[in-house]
């Protein structure tokens, strides 16, 4: 009796092995895809990407500077605020990239304050933030193109 007890208890100790060896199997290569995705995360954000924007200023206050890139030197002349405002909203409605000055830590003050409505910049900027169509990130550089 005692034999037949001690056999019993090996034959379903046999697959309660296997099922822990396989299980912590497929656990440790749970674990390593999810490092490897976290190192292409982090190479993804050493790798420096970034964006550039290259148009004319359509609106600046001291909070925002928003860039048209579709818009021509043409229709922006001669245009008060209400008309460049009408134009925006008939023509270019939800299209430009918006950049906080807040986000423009890169970019000394003497350049952010000699930027005005209707100068072509050509704006590099990381692509923090680009889940939301309009917004630009952070400005890492911005030049002032003369025409």
């Amino acid at each position: 009796m005692r034999l037949k007890i001690k056999l019993l208890f090996i034959i379903l100790c046999i697959p309660l092995l296997f099922l822990a060896a396989c299980s912590s199997d497929s656990q440790t290569q749970k674990e390593s895809t999810s490092a490897n995705e976290n190192d292409s995360v982090k190479e993804k954000a050493q790798s420096k990407e970034y964006y550039v924007t290259t148009g004319y200023i359509v609106r600046k206050d001291e909070r925002h500077i928003r860039v048209m890139p579709k818009i021509t030197k043409e229709e922006l002349m001669g245009k008060n605020e209400e008309a460049l405002e009408a134009l925006l909203r008939e023509k270019y409605d939800g299209q430009g990239v918006s950049f906080r000055t807040a986000d423009m830590d890169a970019i000394n003050e003497k350049t952010i304050s000699a930027l005005h409505v209707g100068q072509k910049v050509v704006i590099k900027h990381d692509m923090y933030g680009l889940s939301a169509p309009a917004y630009g990130g952070h400005a890492l550089e911005i030049r002032i193109v003369e025409e």
